[in-house]
């Protein structure tokens, strides 16, 4: 019975003990913390949290700085929404035609489903203004189109890049553009960009024609001139079903414009 009792008296000892530290590193950690409320300019400095260190994506993709006078385009977007009313005899300008195309296939609907974005594609302080098809979530490039492309040149809005219902253009996540296209003799694909001298270059370009020396096959071509022709291009070891491959390749690189604002919200 004694033992009994000095183990109980052991144990009882210790839990005292126990809960008299607990409470005394309570205590400390609410002295610490008075003592940091009551001196703000303590040197301690918190670790930054995985978020506050991630380098913002807008900024590395070239979004438009905030204190940049984006209204010199307003110009462009009230021409847009002209064209986009025209009656079907009344023909627009060329670099609008796939603007044209899209008023007249979805007449009431199209200032719906154009949007236009602002976007500093190569990185010289000054966003481009990128008009195209309003589909987000959509991974198909066709669904991701671009009409035109501005850039200010001295002051005021200039068109750089602009499609028509054979050959459209699509954003990149590097600022460059993706092209696909048929003229009914070529296939083509390629990816421009635009220089910092907002010059509109190629930097990779593919089509598809008869060989040469045997109208009856076809090769693959490749050249960096962006331009179909079979003589001053590379003829490719490369089947036409790898040609695909490889376009498909681009075309799942490309992007919808997000954040953009549809026409119908501009006044």
């Amino acid at each position: 019975m004694m033992k009994k009792m000095r183990v109980f008296l052991v144990c009882m000892m210790a839990l005292v003990m126990l809960l008299t530290a607990c409470s005394k590193g309570t205590t400390d950690s609410e002295d610490a913390k008075k003592s940091t409320e009551k001196n703000p300019k303590s040197t301690a400095k918190a670790e930054p949290t995985p978020a506050e260190t991630q380098v913002d994506p807008a900024a590395q993709q070239g979004e438009v700085a905030l204190d940049y006078d984006v209204s010199v385009y307003d110009e462009v977007i009230a021409e847009v929404k002209n064209v986009l009313a025209l009656p079907a005899e009344e023909a627009a300008p060329e670099h609008m035609d796939a603007i044209r195309e899209i008023g007249l296939v979805y007449e009431e609907e199209a200032e719906t489903m154009l949007c236009y974005q602002y976007k500093d594609v190569n990185q010289d302080q000054v966003p481009e203004l990128l008009i195209g098809l309003s589909a987000a979530g959509e991974d198909n490039y066709l669904q991701n189109s671009i009409c035109c492309v501005y850039t200010v040149v001295e002051g005021a809005p200039n068109c750089v890049l602009y499609g028509h219902p054979r050959s459209s253009y699509s954003l990149l996540s590097d600022g460059h553009f993706a092209n696909f296209g048929s003229d009914g003799e070529y296939i083509f694909f390629g990816e421009f960009y635009l220089s910092a001298e907002n010059q509109i270059l190629c930097k990779d370009y593919y089509f598809t024609y008869e060989s040469q020396g045997n109208a009856e096959t076809i090769s693959v071509y490749q050249n960096a001139t962006g331009n179909p022709d079979a003589a001053s291009s590379n003829v490719l070891d490369m089947t036409q079903d790898e040609f695909y491959e490889l376009e498909e390749e681009l075309a799942l690189r490309t992007l919808p414009l997000t954040d953009a604002t549809t026409f119908i919200e501009f006044e």
